[in-house]
């Protein structure tokens, strides 16, 4: 029961866990947090991993999704937190925001193949039971280090080039 209290998420309408995943540049996975039932908010994971110390102040960039809506713990760390722009109440980019967001969008796919590469391992895809919950953070680092052994998100042409 405690399980399921810790881990229900009503945004997504089911029992799930959070984890906050870093990728290099090349599409290796470099770091993962523990993973936190459903209810936690990106804020409140990326302060209990303490990923901001990892980073080097006023070098590291970060990109984040644009829900990922903590730029004021960035801020705090020096960290330039880069995301696709937000409209809000404009009905059009400018030129220079939509070149911009191309190429964050971009970037941003292979950041998701990375994730998917890890979401369809059967273990992740289903209904993961209770007496397995307490070796989430193995079963994950498991799969991560598998993903970054497997066939290269990008083709070598492009991670030696661009």
């Amino acid at each position: 029961l405690e399980s399921q209290l810790l881990t229900y998420s009503w945004y997504k309408g089911t029992y799930t866990a959070m984890v906050l995943v870093c990728e290099t540049p090349g599409g290796c996975i470099s770091l993962l947090s523990k993973a936190y039932g459903g209810r936690a908010s990106d804020s409140f994971i990326a302060k209990k991993s303490k990923i901001l110390e990892k980073f080097l102040p006023s070098i590291d960039s970060v990109m984040v999704d644009k829900g990922f809506l903590i730029d004021e713990l960035w801020l705090q760390h020096h960290v330039t937190m880069v995301h696709p722009p937000f409209l809000r109440k404009k009905k059009q980019l400018t030129q220079g925001k939509a070149q911009q967001n191309q190429s964050i969008v971009a970037a941003r796919v292979h950041v998701e193949r990375a994730i998917q590469r890890m979401i369809v391992f059967k273990i992740l895809s289903g209904n993961l039971g209770t007496e397995l919950f307490p070796y989430i953070d193995d079963i994950l680092t498991v799969i991560a280090g598998i993903v970054n052994l497997s066939k290269p998100i990008f083709s070598a042409e492009k991670f030696l080039y661009e």
